[in-house]
């Protein structure tokens, strides 16, 4: 795998052979496609921001999807966002790509994300 992060970015993107996106250094990426969250099907850490997004998503009948996304493939996808233990950040850009900002998905993110039932301690 090698990184993709010109100066001026906050992650790196990791990318395996035929540019194919599994994740960035400190978090999982998703991506929408218009139908669907998409989540990169490469080797990955399964974080649990991304198990408790799956998990609430198919709750609410959002259906996601686990499927092959390339470098060359982001730029024709509605949008880029991460989930980490910080929560769900949106991608604004992969190298010199500029991406779209897709409101409702992140909404639905949120959504889901503040949905997620909170443990007593």
């Amino acid at each position: 795998m090698h990184f993709l992060a010109p100066t001026g970015f906050d992650d790196a993107v990791l990318v395996g052979p035929d540019g194919v996106v599994s994740e960035t250094t400190l978090a999982n990426i998703g991506f929408f496609d218009g139908a669907a969250v998409v989540w990169p099907d490469a080797p990955m850490l399964h974080g649990i921001t991304m198990q408790l997004l799956e998990h609430e998503l198919a709750g609410s009948g959002v259906p996601t999807r686990r499927s092959t996304v390339r470098v060359a493939d982001v730029a024709s996808l509605d949008g880029a966002f991460l989930s980490s233990a910080r929560g769900i950040a949106v991608v604004t850009g992969i190298d010199d790509m500029r991406l779209p900002v897709e409101p409702k998905g992140l909404r639905m993110l949120a959504e889901a994300y503040a949905s997620v039932t909170q443990d007593s301690i």
